[in-house]
């Protein structure tokens, strides 16, 4: 078998294996943002964005009358949802790199040296 063919059966069997991976990918993304809607994600925007203008008015209030005794309450608070952020951050940075995924630019093929991995 010629290298030229043996090169060409190579190059299906890898576009073939990562039209597989791909369809997988993209099936996980559809199943992750199926659940998200099924979760209610999209509507709970809006109430969030309700509560924190509620709750910055509320510790305003707190502070403009020397409240202190509700501090621990806020205290949770704030690290409940630093956590919460600290959890889906991470997701939206890997999401908002796959939307954008097909904006990388060709590589240049002319170079001898293989291109340098890029860091996760």
């Amino acid at each position: 078998m010629s290298i030229a063919v043996r090169r060409i059966r190579s190059s299906r069997e890898t576009v073939d294996r990562l039209r597989t991976s791909l369809e997988s990918t993209s099936g996980g993304l559809s199943a992750l943002l199926e659940s998200l809607e099924r979760a209610g994600l999209r509507d709970a925007l809006r109430p969030y964005r309700e509560l924190h203008l509620v709750l910055v008015n509320q510790r305003l209030w707190c502070r403009a009358h020397g409240v202190d005794e509700l501090d621990p309450l806020w205290r949770e608070i704030a690290e409940t949802a630093g956590r919460a952020r600290v959890l889906l951050g991470p997701f939206a940075d890997v999401l908002e790199g796959l939307e954008r995924i097909t904006t990388v630019a060709p590589l240049d093929t002319s170079r001898s040296a293989p291109a340098e991995p890029v860091a996760p």
